[in-house]
């Protein structure tokens, strides 16, 4: 499926980036800004690798958790199996107060507080594990996630950005909800993603997954910020108004961006991630 065939089928602002063997061949979006969502995870956890100690105890990094946190590493929130609530934030309204961080993991402008629900080991996606790195992070480098993403031309502040609008199932205009930082805050073009997918250490990413449980069988692993497909790494992103996934072959570096400023059109990308899939395969560049 083509990037005209998306917006043809999905009727959606749509964005889009090709790599080949490690090289960006083909992009789409016109400088374009979209909420790319989760996909802010795998920045995150790469600037983790970059800046963190891995093993490091979360109880004594970026904010004091109100719970037992000594088993807790950094790795094990990175991989969702630190046994931690708050899987999601929902956006706030553009013109509601912006909280400071640390209080949305004490439930303020977030559904719920971040809670320990369950044993370290098992997955359990948590957004705000992913808010409790970030705090890590600015705590260790002096840096706010923006600025620390800028290296890879990538963005958390909207600020002087062109940005997609989001529209609902029907094609109706939402407004620009606000995500704040690692959960679900990345701002992208197409083509600036696929560059950090080139650039990135994504191998080092792809270590030690762990079963996800999801029962539709697609994408069944979890690494460091990383979903996982045989040799292929890559994340889905949901917010409100947009959806996106990328995609990053290991092996032969051939990758794939998709943005959609439209709810209801993950399945639309998730059939053009299993297209490129098989074009691979038969040009012999793609999963064995």
């Amino acid at each position: 499926m083509t990037p005209g065939d998306l917006a043809r089928h999905t009727g959606a602002t749509i964005g889009y980036a090709r790599i080949e063997a490690g090289k960006l061949v083909e992009e789409s979006s016109g400088g374009l800004h979209f909420q790319a969502a989760s996909l802010g995870k795998t920045v995150t956890a790469a600037l983790a690798l970059r800046h963190l100690d891995l093993d490091a105890p979360m109880r004594t990094v970026g904010w004091t958790p109100p719970f037992d946190a000594s088993d807790i590493r950094v790795r094990d929130v990175l991989r969702h199996t630190a046994g931690l609530s708050l899987p999601d934030y929902p956006g706030r309204d553009p013109e509601a107060p912006t909280p400071e961080l640390s209080a949305s993991l004490d439930g303020i402008g977030a559904p719920e507080p971040l809670r320990r629900i369950g044993p370290v080991g098992r997955f359990a996606y948590s957004g705000g594990g992913y808010t409790w790195i970030q705090l890590a992070l600015a705590e260790r480098t002096g840096r706010s996630l923006d600025s620390l993403a800028r290296d890879w031309g990538l963005r958390f502040d909207p600020s002087g950005l062109a940005l997609a609008t989001g529209h609902d199932v029907t094609g109706g205009p939402l407004p620009r909800f606000r995500y704040d930082g690692a959960a679900a805050g990345l701002l992208a073009t197409p083509a600036a993603y696929a560059r950090f997918l080139i650039e990135a250490p994504l191998a080092a990413l792809a270590v030690d997954p762990v079963a996800t449980g999801g029962a539709d069988g697609l994408w069944p692993f979890y690494a460091l910020g990383v979903e996982i497909d045989g040799r292929i790494v890559g994340h889905h992103g949901v917010n409100r108004g947009f959806r996106a996934l990328a995609a990053f072959d290991i092996e032969t570096r051939d990758g794939l961006v998709l943005f959609a400023a439209r709810d209801g059109t993950a399945d639309a990308l998730e059939e053009a991630y299993r297209d490129w899939r098989r074009i691979s395969l038969r040009a012999g560049r793609g999963v064995g």
